[in-house]
């Protein structure tokens, strides 16, 4: 078996350390000092169970992680690194090239973490992409913000969780999601703010539905996992509350997805790993909204086990050890979804809150996994409870979650953000490939 090596982990992360685990190879996870996973019981029982947990000592330098990594190596070589979490996957990147193990390559790593780079990128493979202007600070980019047209997104270089993304849109007032920017900016951990100092940028609103295309990629071997869709708050559309797999999409629009994802990965250069690409579904094809370095998070691989009744982490081990990688043949008839309820404002949580539901949405309902109690009172905006439901008879499982999310969000009495309509994209792509690489877009001036 295969000593590998996971740096950094989030709640997905935790996901891949058990199949390494199950799967029997050696294990060294580099810990860092701020955990973004729960340490449950079932996250005790798989750190515990590692053959060795090195620490990185404080540090996020890339070059400084990459050192620990080679003293790693010298006194136990390690055949694979992973890295799921995308506040670490430059770090990876290095840590991988300078111990000659098979990784993305640090330049395409780079393009993908910077945004503006992986849209210049594009551009210069003829692909649809949307215009964006990088801007520096928070400060000059609220400062430019004000004489752009409107609509337009604006976002961090390099993201992490969508956090300081914000629709932009005629009606919105300016200044309210200055201060609101600024606020979320003071309740970010240290580790977090480093990435997104790097600076922002404002860019074309695209118009049409967001999808998640999963693709794997072993230098010419190409993967074709899954198509996701979200569920949008109907206040914030840059505020997701859920997910659903598989997206409700059509076969040309499915096959143009991941047509389009290949000649992404081609155009950055990532070539090993399993990639999360968001894109807008519009009238003229897919554009990107953002390329992750890394495996789908969050809930969504749980989602992808459920549906498949395979894990998507043995696969993503799978491809970068070389071993052969089967795509899973997925139930026409079957979706999951996933939906957090958060708050809108503080509040108590009803004396006799419950989360029975009738026997339809009890029936479709998988899990539930509440965190307030009955007369809690709730001080902050947070995420009430996480519940996933899947349907196997043709019905689709994010309208479903969203009436189980409603029912719920009744019977605690504190206010809830609602979700916007789930809508797919039926418009016809236009037929000249002019027109698939300008996109539904309302351009910056």
């Amino acid at each position: 078996m295969a000593h590998c090596l996971v740096i950094d982990a989030n709640f997905a992360g935790i996901r891949l350390l058990g199949r390494l685990l199950k799967r029997g190879h050696r294990i060294t996870f580099l810990r860092c000092d701020d955990d973004f996973f729960h340490t449950d019981a079932q996250a005790r029982d798989i750190l515990a169970a590692l053959d060795r947990i090195a620490d990185t000592g404080g540090s996020r330098d890339p070059r400084e992680i990459a050192r620990i990594v080679e003293g790693i190596h010298e006194r136990d070589p390690v055949e694979a690194i992973f890295c799921v979490f995308e506040r670490s996957i430059e770090a990876a990147a290095l840590a991988a090239a300078s111990i000659g193990v098979p990784f993305a390559p640090i330049e395409a790593v780079h393009v993908a973490r910077h945004k503006n780079e992986t849209r210049a990128a594009l551009e210069r493979a003829g692909l649809a992409t949307a215009r964006c202007r990088a801007v520096g600070s928070l400060e000059a980019m609220l400062e430019q913000a004000s004489t752009t047209p409107r609509p337009f997104v604006i976002k961090p270089i390099s993201g992490v969780f969508s956090s300081l993304v914000r629709v932009v849109d005629l009606q919105d007032d300016l200044a309210s999601i200055a201060d609101d920017l600024r606020s979320e900016w003071l309740g970010l951990p240290a580790s977090l703010r480093g990435y997104i100092d790097r600076g922002f940028m404002i860019e074309d609103y695209l118009s049409g539905t967001l999808v998640s295309v999963e693709i794997g990629r072993r230098r010419d071997e190409y993967y074709e996992f899954m198509i996701s869709g979200r569920i949008q708050a109907a206040a914030n559309e840059a505020i997701e509350l859920g997910s659903f797999l598989p997206a409700d999409v059509s076969v040309l629009e499915r096959q143009s997805c991941f047509a389009y994802a290949r000649r992404v990965l081609e155009a950055i250069g990532l070539d090993l790993g399993i990639f999360h690409l968001e894109m807008m579904v519009t009238p003229a094809g897919p554009v990107l909204v953002e390329a992750n370095a890394r495996l789908m998070g969050g809930m969504l691989p749980f989602l992808y086990d459920s549906l498949s009744g395979k894990f998507i982490h043995d696969m993503l081990i799978d491809l970068v050890l070389g071993n052969p990688v089967a795509v899973p043949e997925i139930d026409p008839a079957r979706s999951v979804s996933s939906f957090a309820l958060k708050t809108v404002e503080g509040g108590v949580v009803a004396p006799d809150f419950s989360t029975a539901l009738p026997a339809p949405l009890s029936d479709a309902l998988t899990r539930c996994d509440c965190y307030v109690v009955p007369g809690q009172a709730i001080t902050a905006p947070m995420v009430l409870a996480r519940l996933q439901a899947a349907a196997d008879d043709g019905r689709r499982a994010e309208t479903i979650v969203v009436e189980i999310a409603r029912h719920v969000a009744g019977s605690i009495g504190v206010e809830t953000l609602d979700a916007a309509p789930v809508t797919r994209s039926a418009l016809p792509y236009l037929s000249a490939p002019a027109a698939m690489h300008q996109g539904e877009l309302r351009h910056l001036a």
